[in-house]
């Protein structure tokens, strides 16, 4: 049996916790800084004092560009509205900004951090002439209490305020599963990956499983500035957090792209509005393919991914849809829901709802038909749990639904030839400092949901 239960109310919550720019910098800026050869982000932990501080240096002058003129496009303000200014006008006179809920994901944020690099060279040299953004890699324990320590220090330009930095039970430490991340890396469909690309009209498009995944959850897990699209790059750690995301990106690369494999883009003509620059989303395929003012690489142990084992990555594989549920329907498994390896078991949650202003997870349990979900033990609950995704506010972002998908495939193989049941719950990620602030935010949360009415359109679960 597949379960979706009734219209999904406030009884269903579980009540738990580039090869080149267009417009070059250096004619708005003057000469390009004298940088070393394809410059190295490395790990914010493993800089050198020296480094440090040069970085720092460079983020605090840009920071104090933008106090002074906040609509200057070498100042830090400009830079942040970039990615958070929903109604800003671009040059084409369209709105918007960031980029989600689409394969754009990755090739947006690659332009937004090497133009926000490159401002950061040029803001000092020869002392910043080096400087890189450094990563952080949030799949390792935090070398501070919940975060890097350089972004602890309370006196550097580092340190934001927006965030949660103590450890309680809401605000547990922040550690992302790295063999997680890894699956990730070696899925050899892009589109899963990144997420399919928007129709014309901006409709459509889905979360690709590393946005709906570590970035939307650790984003709100980061804290209040970090967890709102309309705030997020405000907070610096914000360009270390997306460093570290791009990484990811390059290793999927190293492990799925060559000469005769190239990067998938459905839609590489596309323009990314990231001024003063305009590259297109073809420009962004490689990190060392962009211009010398703007290309780097990582300084990381690529070898902890599989060999390249070069794919074509780009259109679906022939995919078989075994069953259309629409919301409210209750059905009982059939043959064709049994499991046979290799197949895989896709479940596609279509028209997810995004609300604008409150994160919210979908989570899909497979278990026993015996066994109510709702009601169930937290025990219970984790046992059974098969995926999730987190399905990050729009703030102001085009409120278009999306399109979430859950790989149910080793949950529904672990049941063999017994009967089993999907049930797919919506369950809020309030990540408040104290229990009012808890009660005030589920509160908060069931009234939107109960507002919103149904959370999707139907789940179809697919055989691939």
């Amino acid at each position: 049996m597949i379960d979706t239960g009734p219209s999904l109310t406030r009884r269903h919550i579980i009540k738990i916790g580039a090869i080149t720019f267009i417009i070059s910098m250096s004619s708005l800026l003057g000469s390009s800084p004298a940088i070393a050869a394809t410059p190295l982000r490395r790990n914010i932990n493993s800089l050198s004092p020296d480094e440090l501080e040069n970085y720092k240096h460079a983020v605090n002058i840009l920071m104090q560009r933008g106090l002074t003129n906040p609509g200057a496009m070498d100042g830090y303000a400009w830079q942040a509205a970039l990615h958070n200014d929903f109604e800003r006008v671009r040059p084409d006179g369209s709105e918007g900004a960031c980029e989600h809920r689409s394969e754009l994901f990755f090739p947006w944020h690659r332009a937004h951090l090497a133009g926000f690099e490159f401002l950061l060279r040029s803001s000092d040299p020869p002392r910043t002439a080096n400087v890189t953004i450094p990563y952080w890699d949030w799949t390792t324990p935090a070398s501070g209490v919940r975060f890097p320590k350089a972004f602890e220090d309370t006196t550097s330009p580092l340190f934001h305020s927006g965030r949660y930095h103590n450890v309680t039970a809401e605000t547990p430490r922040i550690q992302w599963d790295a063999e997680d991340v890894k699956t990730m890396v070696q899925e050899p469909d892009w589109f899963l990956f990144s997420g399919k690309p928007l129709n014309p009209d901006g409709s459509g498009g889905s979360f690709g499983w590393v946005e709906d995944g570590p970035h939307n959850t650790t984003h709100g897990d980061i804290g209040p500035t970090m967890g709102n699209p309309t705030t997020a790059s405000r907070d610096p750690i914000y360009w270390s957090f997306h460093a570290y995301i791009d990484l990811i990106w390059a290793r999927w690369q190293r492990v799925h792209t060559d000469a005769a494999h190239p990067q998938p883009f459905s839609t590489p003509e596309t323009k990314i509005w990231v001024e003063p620059f305009t590259p297109k989303v073809g420009n962004m395929a490689q990190t060392d393919m962009l211009p010398t003012d703007y290309s780097y690489g990582y300084d990381y142990d690529f070898s902890i991914d599989a060999a390249p084992v070069l794919v074509a990555a780009g259109p679906n594989p022939v995919e078989r849809r075994l069953d259309t549920l629409p919301r409210g329907e209750r059905m009982v498994s059939s043959a064709p829901l049994r499991v046979k390896l290799p197949n895989r078991r896709l479940l596609r949650v279509h028209d997810v709802v995004v609300l604008p202003d409150m994160t919210y997870a979908i989570r899909a349990y497979v278990h026993p038909p015996s066994l109510i979900i709702e009601s169930a033990s937290q025990g219970d609950r984790d046992r059974y749990l098969a995926d999730a995704a987190t399905v990050w506010m729009s703030g102001g972002h085009a409120h278009h639904p999306t399109n979430v998908i859950l790989d149910l495939t080793r949950a529904i193989t672990s049941f063999g030839d017994d009967e089993f049941v999907i049930t797919v719950l919506a369950d809020s990620r309030p990540l408040p400092q104290n229990a009012a602030e808890m009660k005030t935010l589920r509160a908060d949360l069931n009234q939107k949901l109960e507002a919103s009415g149904p959370l999707w359109n139907s789940l179809v679960l697919e055989e691939r």
